[in-house]
Order: C-alpha cells, then structure tokens, then sequence
C-alpha cells in the first residue's frame, strides 16, 4: 500500500535536508554520473573523520604559510638584487651611449673626411685631364709651328731672287725711296683692294635683301588680297543667306499674322454669337441683359444656369408626357 503521509526526515547534513522519497531522485540521477558524485566507501574500507581532513588542510595551510614567508623573503633578497644589478647595467648603458656618440662622431667625421678626399681626387683628376689636353694641344700647336717653320724656310729661299729684283726697282726708281716704302704701299693697295671687296659684297647682300624683301611685301599683299576676296565672297554668300531667311521669316510672320486676324475674327463670331445667346434667353425668360458683351465668363455662367433649368423642365414635361402616352396606348 502506498504511503499516505511521507517518511520522517532521517538526517541534516550541511544544507541538503531532503525527505527520503525525494532522494531516490538525485540516488538515481547520482548513478548516471560519477564526475561531481561522491561514492561512498564500501563496508570494509575505513572512512574519513571530519577531524581529520581538518588536521590535514591545517598543516597544508601551514605549509603553505611558510612557503609564503620564504617566497616573500626571497622575493625582497632577489629585489634588492634586481636593484643593484639596474644601478649597474644602467651606468654600463650610461657608458655605452657615451662610447657610442664618440663613436658616432668619429664615424661621420671619417665619413666627411672621406668624402672631402673623394671631392679633392676628383677635382684634381679634371685638372690632372685639363692639363693633359692642354699639352696634347701645345704637342700639335709645337708641331704644326715646326712644319710651318720648314714650310716658311723654303718659301724665303725661294722669295730671296724676288726680294734682289725689288731692291734693283727701288734702287731705279724716283719714287720709292727703300723696300719697306714698297712694302707698306703694296700693302696699301691690298688693304684698299679688300676694302673694295668688303664694299662690294655688302652692296650685294643689300641689293639682294631689297630683292627679298620687295618679292615678300609683294607676296604678303597678293596674300591679303586674297583673302580680302576670300572673305568679301564669304561675305557675299552670308548675305544671301541672311536674306533667304529674312524672306523666309517675313513669310512665317505674313502667316502669323494672318492666323492672328483669323483667331481674332473667330473669336469675336463667338462673342458675339454667346452674346446673342444669352440675350435670347434673358428675353425668354423675361429679364433685363445684366452684363456687356465682353463679360465672357458671366455670360457664361449665366447660360449655364438657362441650360440647367431648361433641362429640368423638359425632365418634367418627359415624365408628365409617359402616362399620357400610355394611356394612347
């Protein structure tokens, strides 16, 4: 038979106070899974006090208290240590920075030194390659002077039977008075026959400038005549084509204005024919004519309302005319 009221509570243990009804629950659940369960001891097997497991974790506190303290005074040794040995290597870098500006100096001062070498080898290598062509030159100049010399030692041996017939001349002669008068006046005469030359040759390169620039005035103004023609024939052609569309525009504004008097006549037929119709039917209707002839809109209103009662009235006599005609019938 099944319980009616549930079994007595057997045990507290820490905060799980469960009815034993509700513990085959979590008994059977605990048998699926064995990672957070706890299984207890077989009958032969000797349990645990509480006691103990205290004693145990007090000595591993203990323990781990003086690991602690001894960690902490190798951690002050091994500070103060740490201390020292940054006084050092920062004095040691102190060093090393100062050795390695020096260094650094001493390294751009070989490299500037260096270079200004490299710049005065340079130099002295152009100079060193001007000199040299200068003395190849001199070498052709002195040997082309040698050659000159021999060349001007043969022509004096061959000028001298020349220069004993100019002596003879002077020595006859009334006029010259030594071989240099003969000379300068010789030389005279060539100078006043180059000068001749050079007066010639300028009055031809005038005539022929006057020659060029009379054949170009006279071939820029055959040119600007030419296009003086070119452009009074455009000219010409624009006008005719300004006047063909004068004409032809004259002809679109005739028929404008022709469209115009048309439109306006039309309109004035039809004022005219609203103005007699509004006037038949105020007549019609036994009413004096209110507004004039150019009015348009009023009349209009007005013939619209004629319109609508005239409708009106022949929907009743449409409607009183059926059940007489029925009755014809």
């Amino acid at each position: 038979m099944p319980r009616k009221e549930p079994i007595s509570k057997l045990e507290v243990i820490g905060q799980l106070e469960k009815n034993p009804d509700q513990a085959i629950g979590d008994f059977n659940e605990s048998k699926q899974q064995e990672q957070y369960f706890i299984k207890e001891p077989q009958w032969d097997v000797p349990t645990e006090l509480l006691e103990s497991i205290v004693i145990r974790n007090s000595r591993d506190y203990y323990d781990l208290k003086n690991l602690q303290s001894e960690m902490l005074e190798t951690t002050k040794i091994q500070r103060n240590v740490n201390k020292i040995r940054i006084k050092e290597m920062s004095k040691i870098q102190q060093e090393l920075r100062e050795r390695f500006v020096k260094t650094n100096v001493f390294i751009k001062e070989c490299e500037e030194k260096t270079e200004n070498a490299k710049n005065r080898i340079a130099e002295n290598k152009k100079i060193q390659s001007g000199l040299d062509a200068n003395i190849n030159k001199l070498k052709v100049k002195i040997v082309d002077l040698n050659d000159f010399k021999e060349v001007l030692a043969g022509t004096v041996k061959r000028m001298i039977p020349y220069e004993t017939v100019i002596q003879e001349y002077v020595d006859q002669s009334d006029v010259l008075k030594s071989v240099s008068d003969c000379m300068a006046r010789s030389d005279a005469l060539m100078l006043v026959q180059v000068e001749v030359n050079m007066h010639e040759e300028n009055k031809t390169k005038e005539m022929e400038d006057l020659r060029k620039n009379l054949l170009r005035v006279t071939n820029e103004a055959a040119l600007t005549v030419l296009g003086l023609n070119n452009e009074l024939s455009q000219m010409e052609r624009q006008y005719v084509m300004c006047r063909n569309e004068c004409l032809k525009w004259e002809m679109t504004l005739t028929e404008i204005r022709n469209s115009i008097s048309e439109k306006q006549l039309e309109e004035e037929r039809l004022i005219d024919a609203l103005f007699q119709m509004y006037r038949l039917l105020l007549r019609h209707s036994g009413r004096d004519a209110k507004y004039c002839r150019t009015d348009v809109e009023n009349l209009f209103d007005v013939i619209r309302e004629e319109v609508d009662i005239l409708e009106q009235v022949l929907k009743i006599a449409k409607q009183e005319l059926t059940p007489i005609n029925t009755e014809k019938l």
